[in-house]
């Protein structure tokens, strides 16, 4: 049965490819064999999780979907699946952000989005806010679109999302569409995967008292939601800023929420923000501290580094990450499709050399390790992590870093990421010439000093949203915590 519905959703994706420009199979095996070549030559992780064998027979499976002409559509399909279940690294795929702006208009910009914000909790789609006009009930469960059941078009969004390894968190975590962010997954590949009829989709709902509906519910553009969404709801977009919060939940704890670490695009002082949040929760005589870093998928690593200074209350060596890369010099057939941010990427022969398995290092970086001094202002009660799914990069190693120094309790959901590392740091942006698609080609492999499970880092207490409290509007994470520090209070 599952096979029946993968073919309609594949007869679904071809339909929904009248007008777009076609691309001939020369054109796409070209565009393929650049990429191919480019991840062998470049990528410093390409075979951090599979054997060089398994790699090149990945994507020899995948050059067999470029048989005949395709739509834009069905190769920015076909390539996001590829990259995520050949090469399987959080930092390669066809950025969204990177693509052109005609392509961009193409494929991500029509109003075709579901005019709901979703949970993704328990296997179920739970919806959050209806935007729809149906009066929908937060809690209310997709079933269908199209006649599609919902189990099936996770199954299949879940094989086009990025993720690290085989860690099935991350792309759990993935299924959410909060409505407030540019570019989500979930925007990205369902309209992608299932055309509407005439606007709309045909969605089965049950509402929270099991009764179901079958409903026609007209799709709208990003924008349209997130006015609705403020209109109705008076949730108002956020701005990177929005994002950190700092508060007292009791007169014993201490509360700040890191959004993010993409502090290129906030305008406040972050490194001012910390450090007050750390100087008043010691002039308040706190006890605790929650530190909640949940839907932080990562940005700059300096923000948890710095955070760790405030942490330890005498000068510590915190483990890192190898740094490798897989060449020294880009060569001449791939150079002129590659963009960067740093020109000297293109020519790393000064700068680095040989290390182990063929790969290289920077020379006077082998060191992975990191030294932390201590703030003046360190606090010396007790610190609580709260984590999801979506902690990859700079906040899984924010995470990594406090569990296994014992600085703090961490609780939630297992982080994103991987403890077998990622790759990132440097990238190149790699402009396929015929299709026009952009492949993010991250340069610089993290590789632990010792041999690590192919997972994320398990919280110290297990503990997931559940539905009931979603409905109630109770966090359960949260509210976990505060009892727990209730208890270790007590104890």
């Amino acid at each position: 049965m599952k096979n029946i519905y993968t073919t309609i959703i594949a007869l679904l994706i071809s339909a929904s490819c009248y007008g777009q420009a076609w691309i001939s199979q020369e054109q796409l095996a070209k565009d393929y064999d650049l990429l191919t070549t480019a991840l062998k030559e470049l990528h410093g992780g390409l075979y951090r999780y599979d054997s060089k064998s398994v790699i090149e027979e990945g994507f020899a499976n995948y050059k067999t979907q470029f048989t005949s002409s395709q739509s834009l559509q069905e190769a920015y399909i076909v390539l996001s699946e590829m990259l995520a279940t050949v090469v399987r690294d959080g930092h390669t795929y066809p950025n969204y952000w990177n693509q052109t702006g005609d392509i961009q208009n193409t494929l991500f910009n029509g109003a075709d989005k579901i005019p709901f914000t979703l949970k993704y909790i328990e296997g179920e789609w739970l919806l959050e806010n209806d935007l729809s006009g149906n009066g929908l009930s937060k809690g209310s469960k997709i079933l269908s679109i199209q006649g599609i059941p919902v189990k099936t078009i996770q199954d299949q969004l879940m094989k086009k999302f990025k993720v690290d390894g085989r860690n099935m968190i991350k792309k759990y975590n993935q299924l959410n569409l909060t409505g407030q962010d540019k570019f989500e997954p979930v925007d990205i590949y369902l309209p992608l995967l299932i055309t509407p009829n005439e606007g709309e989709y045909q969605i089965i709902m049950e509402d929270v008292k099991g009764e179901q509906s079958e409903l026609s519910v007209e799709l709208i553009t990003r924008e349209e939601r997130k006015q609705r969404l403020e209109s109705e709801y008076g949730v108002t977009p956020k701005s990177h800023d929005d994002m950190w919060e700092k508060r007292d939940l009791n007169n014993n704890t201490a509360y700040i929420k890191q959004g993010t670490y993409v502090t290129w695009r906030m305008d406040m002082d972050w490194k001012d923000y910390i450090e007050q949040f750390f100087i008043e929760a010691n002039n308040s005589g706190k006890e605790s501290i929650i530190i909640d870093i949940r839907g932080n998928s990562g940005g700059m690593g300096e923000v948890f580094w710095y955070t760790l200074k405030f942490l330890v209350d005498e000068k510590m060596e915190v483990e890192t990450f190898k740094q490798r890369f897989a060449y020294q010099k880009v060569g001449d057939d791939i150079k002129p499709y590659l963009e960067s941010w740093e020109k000297g990427l293109f020519d790393l022969s000064e700068r680095t050399v040989s290390a182990e398995n063929g790969t290289y290092r920077r020379k006077g970086m082998d060191k992975a390790t990191r030294l932390i001094r201590p703030n003046d202002h360190v606090f010396k009660g007790n610190v609580y992590l709260l984590t999801d799914g979506s902690n990859s990069s700079a906040t899984f190693m924010m995470a990594k870093a406090l569990k296994s120094k014992n600085l703090a309790t961490t609780v939630g959901e297992s982080t994103g990421g991987n403890l077998m590392g990622t790759t990132g740091g440097q990238m190149f942006m790699l402009r396929l010439p015929n299709s026009g698609l952009e492949v993010d080609v991250p340069l610089i492999g993290y590789y632990p000093a010792t041999n690590a499970s192919d997972s994320g880092l398990l919280p110290d207490y297990a503990v997931e949203q559940s539905s009931k409290d979603f409905i109630e509007g109770v966090d359960s994470v949260l509210e976990y915590t505060l009892r727990l520090i209730k208890s270790d209070k007590t104890n």
